[in-house]
């Protein structure tokens, strides 16, 4: 192997995951361990990697009192594994299977457990009879979400099966998590509404807005990047400056328009290079040939074909990432030089028709000439985001490297690298989190064109396909699918957060409404003549007063409002709609008008702050005017104005801090509420918290990507909802000796009490959490962090004011 290849193996992040997993077996929480090195075993089972979990899960297994699930396993890697493995295995199962209280007699029945995690496979029955030899698994081939029809849709519907967790095996623990109920297992159809066969085209839309709002979008981005960058090398500089011995960089005071611009302006010509080296190196994108397109889905060769046809364009190239999460994006600079990739898990999980729709809505985006933008302001933000996740992924591969048992370096190496790494760990922190905001930052210009795009190419989708009911289908799958594989994979979340921009559907939309869906009992109704459950979960998006006024921070459009125009167009060519959707008017009271402006303070405090700072110099010019000289200063005074807008911020936050976090009493907690009736409402904002304490599994990213609470989710036996962390003192606390942070109990059962919130996408503020397995606690900081913030700009305004420098 090259040093290459070995140091691309070495910074997988699987292997931090691995490294924990076999580190919490030595500290005896076999729990922990199953729950971080299971997904690796799944994912990659002939790898280096996927085997050293298979070893460890081995281990686990039988310390924690599963030994068919150890002997299983053992059997498994008796066939076509390395030599030394296959040798170890034989022993481990020899001593497994004497260790049984009567092993020349198969057992008859099953475990009956189920993994909580739903992607994660059943113990196989255990047998003394020899397994036949397994076939290779192919390269590309992700495990399946749903299992899918071989017929055409029309003559049989897609069943998918599903089960309910249960709780994990017996063995010595001091719990049970109340969030696994019963097993219940249960399927469900999708009903293959009918498509359109011959059809007349809906209405073209004007693009003249959406060419509007893609200039103005790239305009906001090119004024707003060179002054991201001015303050960021002036700072790095200014930083120097406090430092001994070292001097500042002088090139770094120099304007960086003109090479900014000329760089922008390279990056823009040879982006889809770049994109191809960046997908193949960090993500594993291999082509996809036309005739395997074809052999999936003839209809979406002939839609891309005869689009590209009609407009001369050359057949797009085809990409796939080896993934089982449902993704696609359009990436390019040219239509002749688009890469229109799509991932393994959605070519498994949806039909042809389906399949069809997504290319369908793929390449109207560049029919539309919006994925230029998209494209382009995707691999401008990936620059930092790529610095955020190396930096965290490098810096704790290198802690966890010195710190494994047994060592992996010499003593005398050790006891150098040890404070090195923890200096590495220290220094990586603050610069994979400023990468992280900059990263938010850039993006931030191009919400409002993303959400406005997906209608354009939703609609001539169906135009292309007339099947608006596919579409529908396949935007429901793809929310389940990403609910399903990514919450426990690194990577996955990694490329699902770096491209949200340009998904079909958005990965938080996704999480949460997917897994509640699976979660439902009557989730098995899903597409029948009433449509089940879907309907009731898309209230809040189809009734909420103020749910536009909501998304605004959102890269995507609400999908109930999606659907509800798919359903439309549906009507509008007389078929039968996928869906039965209907808005119903809501009440527009004052009182929610209030809570509204209630929820928008801190907003609302810029603008009063500007008001407020305006009137003082209104005020000097009447002082001016009446000759009193003494406060005709104050007209014209910018330090005044500006310091008046962070003094209106604070005044906002203090107004608000005590009506969003409210004191939580015992009386009023919820205890293990179902989501879905918290999800449902149709009136709930922000601001209408609700007091929760809520047990499931912590699920998320792990070490320093996470260190700010960027990734925190809690699966519970009714779905997946995001959490929101703050550390009760500070973030660097994270680094105190004996400190413990969420991202530790990455795996374990928690119990969380917060404040549930309802928004476009919902979630829980941090209070307490508690981890069931030893009842370690940590406290969110929420409220006294609105509090320090609110102080902090108002003193800043002050400053501002008094001083007269901006």
């Amino acid at each position: 192997m090259s040093s290459t290849d070995r140091s691309k193996e070495e910074l997988n992040p699987d292997l931090n995951s691995l490294e924990l997993g076999l580190a919490a077996i030595k500290q005896k929480q076999y729990q922990q361990a199953i729950a971080l090195l299971e997904p690796i075993a799944d994912s990659q089972p002939h790898t280096k990697v996927g085997l050293k979990a298979q070893i460890g899960l081995v281990k686990a297994y039988d310390r924690s009192g599963q030994s068919d699930r150890a002997i299983s396993l053992c059997q498994t890697l008796t066939l076509e594994t390395p030599e030394k493995i296959r040798t170890w295995a034989s022993n481990q199962l020899q001593q497994l299977q004497s260790r049984q209280p009567n092993p020349s007699v198969p057992p008859t029945v099953e475990t009956g457990f189920v993994p909580f995690d739903p992607n994660l496979q059943p113990p196989k029955v255990q047998s003394t009879t020899p397994k036949p030899k397994p076939k290779p698994t192919p390269p590309l081939k992700a495990p399946p979400i749903e299992v899918k029809s071989d017929q055409p849709p029309k003559q049989q519907p897609q069943v998918i099966s599903n089960s309910v967790p249960e709780s994990p095996p017996e063995e010595a623990q001091t719990f049970t998590p109340p969030t696994q109920p019963e097993t219940v297992s249960h399927s469900y159809q999708w009903k293959e509404a009918e498509r359109a066969t011959k059809w007349r085209k809906i209405g073209k839309l004007k693009l003249t807005r959406l060419r509007i709002e893609q200039f103005l979008t790239v305009f906001i981005l090119l004024w707003i990047s060179p002054r991201l960058v001015e303050f960021l090398f002036r700072n790095a500089n200014n930083i120097l400056i406090s430092l001994p011995v070292v001097r500042p960089i002088q090139w770094l005071y120099r304007n960086p328009n003109q090479w900014l611009y000329w760089t922008l302006g390279l990056l823009f010509i040879v982006s889809p290079w770049l994109w191809d080296g960046l997908l193949k190196i960090c993500y594993g994108q291999q082509t996809l040939p036309r005739t395997k397109l074809l052999s999936l889905s003839p209809e979406a060769g002939r839609v891309l074909q005869n689009y590209c046809k009609a407009r001369n364009w050359k057949f797009p190239a085809l990409r796939v990432l080896p993934t089982a999460t449902p993704i696609a994006m359009t990436l390019g600079c040219w239509p002749r030089f688009v890469r229109i990739v799509v991932s393994q898990g959605l070519l498994d999980t949806l039909t042809p028709d389906e399949i069809a729709t997504i290319y369908a809505r793929e390449i109207a985006s560049v029919g539309n000439w919006d994925f230029m933008v998209m494209s382009f302001i995707t691999l401008l933000v990936q620059i930092p985001y790529l610095i955020y996740q190396y930096s965290a992924i490098g810096a704790q591969w290198c802690f966890q490297r010195v710190r494994s048992e047994p060592p992996l370096i010499p003593d005398v190496a050790l006891s150098i690298l040890k404070p090195a790494t923890y200096i590495l760990r220290v220094i990586a922190f603050p610069v994979s989190v400023l990468a992280y905001g900059v990263y938010q930052i850039l993006r931030f210009p191009a919400l409002w064109i993303s959400r406005r795009r997906v209608y354009y190419s939703d609609r001539i989708c169906c135009n292309l396909t007339g099947n608006p009911n596919g579409l529908t289908r396949a935007l429901l799958k793809m929310a389940i699918g990403i609910s399903q594989t990514s919450p426990q994979l690194d990577n996955t979340t990694f490329l699902l957060e770096g491209f949200d921009l340009l998904t079909p559907i958005a990965p938080t939309q996704g999480m949460t409404l997917g897994s509640i869906l699976v979660a439902s009992p009557q989730s098995q109704l899903i597409g029948l003549n009433h449509g089940g459950d879907i309907e009731s979960l898309l209230t809040w998006d189809l009734r909420n007063p103020d749910r536009y006024w909501l998304q605004m921070s959102n890269s995507h459009p609400l999908l109930g409002d999606r659907l509800l125009i798919l359903n439309s167009y549906g009507k509008f060519w007389q078929i039968e709609t996928q869906l039965n959707l209907e808005v119903k008017p809501v009440s527009d009271s004052r009182g929610d008008r209030a809570k509204l402006l209630m929820q928008a303070a801190p907003y609302l405090g810029l603008a009063i702050g500007l008001a407020i700072g305006l009137l003082i110099w209104l005020f000097g010019a009447i002082f001016g005017k009446l000759g009193i000289w003494q406060l005709e200063w104050l007209f014209g005074d910018r330090a005044i104005l500006w310091g008046c807008v962070p003094i209106g911020i604070s005044l906002g936050i203090f107004w608000r801090n005590n009506h969003f976090f409210p004191d939580i009493k015992p009386a009023a907690i919820i205890h293990n509420p179902n989501l879905r009736d918290l999800y449902c409402n149709p009136d709930s904002i922000p601001i209408d918290n609700k007091p929760i304490c809520i047990e499931g599994q912590l699920i998320g990213r792990s070490g320093i990507s996470n260190i700010m609470g960027q990734q925190l989710l809690l699966k519970t036996a009714t779905g997946i909802v995001p959490l929101h962390y703050i550390p009760q003192w500070t973030p660097v606390a994270n680094f105190w000796p004996k400190s413990i942070h969420p991202t530790d109990l990455i795996g374990n059962f928690v119990k969380i009490t917060g404040w549930w919130r309802r928004g476009a996408t919902p979630w829980i503020d941090i209070e307490k959490l508690e981890n069931l397995a030893d009842r370690r606690r940590m406290y969110g900081g929420h409220p006294l962090w609105s509090v320090i913030l609110a102080g902090s700009l108002a003193f800043w305004g002050a400053s501002i004011i008094s001083s007269g420098r901006l």
